[in-house]
């Protein structure tokens, strides 16, 4: 379900619910107007099943790795497809209560996979032991002979840097899940180092349409947007960097803790670099990529 408003010059009527038909809605939009939608994902109806409430469950993971910088938030972007590399020797560990844990490598239950059996129902800490020169995780998928996902959008789940996610099975349930390891690029491909005392920095920026930021629906910016860096220490004037005609903005800048801005809304930011502030902390030695996306009026 969706509730929409829409307006002119940066204000917006009431919102009310929109017609959603086949996982879309259709409207039509005058020149300058603008199109709001708080978009709600309701859960299909779950089978009814009589099981035992103290069956064991069975947790099995795939494990398949991308190429360097995948993406599956890509328009295009199909996990099943593009990263059909099932991987071996990796470690998973599932943490249950008082930290007890069990630990097995894929590979071990067939190509890529690992199967936890006979676990008691309820919740657990599931981790994957990185591999040298992994960027990121994500699951793509899970399928339960219990339970329905929506795909795939549940249980899609990006994996921060611990490796650690958490799970929850149900009883006498078989829970299935591909989950995908994207490598971090190569060294030698690395941004150069900038002079001695500076920082490289690379910002991707993009327009997106709403302040609702869906990385998919969000185009490079064209040349000559501005971003700013002002120094927190209040040391030196704002360091004024434009984006090339892809939409990147690059540069040197002395190693310091900084501000960001645009000459449009930033309506959110990424980059490893961002502290808990939300400032970029770029105090060392190695370079930053940023990616910016503005919600600022085109």
């Amino acid at each position: 379900m969706a509730n929409c408003a829409s307006g002119t010059g940066g204000t917006l009527g009431s919102y009310e619910s929109a017609d959603v038909t086949d996982n879309g809605i259709s409207d039509t939009l005058a020149s300058g107007e603008l199109l709001d939608c708080y978009w709600y994902n309701l859960a299909k109806p779950r089978p009814v099943a009589t099981i035992d409430p103290n069956a064991p469950a069975t947790l099995t993971i795939v494990k398949f790795t991308c190429d360097k910088d995948y993406d599956p938030l890509a328009q295009d972007a199909k996990p099943e497809k593009d990263c059909d590399k099932k991987t071996d020797d990796v470690t998973f560990s599932i943490i249950g209560a008082k930290n007890a844990s069990i630990s097995g490598k894929t590979g071990d239950d067939g190509d890529g996979t690992v199967t936890f059996k006979n676990l008691k129902a309820g919740s657990y800490l599931l981790q994957e032991t990185y591999p040298e020169n992994t960027q990121k995780a994500f699951i793509w998928t899970c399928e339960s002979d219990v339970r329905v996902h929506d795909y795939p959008f549940a249980p899609f789940a990006r994996i921060d840097e611990t490796g650690m996610i958490k799970v929850s099975l149900t009883p006498g349930e078989t829970l299935t899940c591909d989950w995908y390891n994207v490598p971090s690029p190569p060294k030698e491909e690395a941004t150069p180092s900038a002079a001695s005392g500076d920082v490289a920095v690379t910002i991707d920026v993009f327009m997106c349409p709403t302040h609702a930021v869906s990385p998919a629906s969000c185009d490079p910016v064209e040349a000559g947007v501005g971003v700013s860096l002002t120094s927190t220490s209040g040391n030196d004037e704002p360091i004024d960097l434009e984006t090339d005609d892809t939409g990147v903005a690059t540069g040197s800048v002395p190693a310091d803790e900084y501000k960001v801005d645009a000459d449009e809304m930033i309506c959110f930011a990424e980059s490893p670099a961002f502290t808990s502030a939300g400032t970029l902390d770029l105090t060392s030695d190695d370079s930053a990529d940023v990616q910016l996306y503005l919600c600022g009026q085109h």
